[in-house]
């Protein structure tokens, strides 16, 4: 377990998984503020936008673990955040469009939608890089820091409202979609096979070593009852 986060790859992608959900849980919490404390919306409304996005949520997940196995973890990951980032840069340089009748169901519709395609490709390559002989223990330990970074988001909200207000905050969202990202640029899975291929080697190796030094200490004690005899 120790060995498996020894990695470098391993261990920076601890803390891009404790990082990588805080823009989104932003995001989602100023939107809901704006159109039930603003525009008055009704929790039918809101349920309502929520319901409808159910539908790309699901196109752009499947979608995105798709093309997760042609173009790269990676780039998905990148595609899906950066798309959340840009689309939250824009709900705060236009803050006026908030006023629309379209633009405040296009985020909540379209937001988790891209958050979707990121966290495919997210828990695609958390599964990929964990270590295989703690494999359960090294995802679950992902899947945990990920709730973790849930909560901070959540708890950064009330902060971020009081200092920014709605409309500013989107920029935090933006930027806390868009930083954990350059962590990847230090995420190589190519270095965990090669890790885990090591290990493998040494592992015939150590067993024999071990047996042979029970022998030998076999033999010693063997040789030290007989003189005593």
């Amino acid at each position: 377990m120790i060995l498996a986060f020894s990695l470098r790859t391993t261990f920076v992608f601890l803390y891009f998984t404790l990082l990588h959900n805080l823009g989104p849980e932003i995001g989602k919490f100023m939107a809901k503020g704006i159109c039930t404390e603003n525009l008055d919306w009704t929790h039918v409304e809101l349920s309502r936008a929520r319901f409808w996005a159910m539908g790309p949520e699901l196109i752009l997940a499947l979608l995105g673990g798709f093309l997760s196995h042609h173009w790269g973890r990676r780039t998905i990951l990148l595609i899906g955040m950066s798309s959340y980032a840009l689309l939250n840069v824009f709900a705060a340089a236009v803050p006026d469009i908030w006023t629309t009748t379209w633009f405040p169901t296009a985020y909540l519709v379209l937001s988790p939608g891209l958050i979707a395609l990121g966290s495919v490709a997210f828990l695609s390559m958390a599964m990929r890089i964990s270590w295989t002989q703690a494999v359960g223990t090294v995802f679950t330990t992902y899947m945990a820091l990920s709730n973790v970074s849930a909560v901070l988001g959540k708890r950064m909200v009330g902060t971020l409202h009081e200092e920014f207000g709605y409309h500013a905050s989107f920029y935090a969202a933006a930027l806390m979609a868009v930083l954990p990202l350059i962590l990847l640029v230090l995420v190589n899975p190519s270095e965990v096979d090669a890790a885990n291929e090591d290990s493998e080697l040494l592992g015939p190796e150590t067993d024999d070593a071990l047996t042979d030094e029970s022998s030998r200490l076999e033999q010693r004690v063997q040789e030290d009852l007989e003189e005593s005899e």
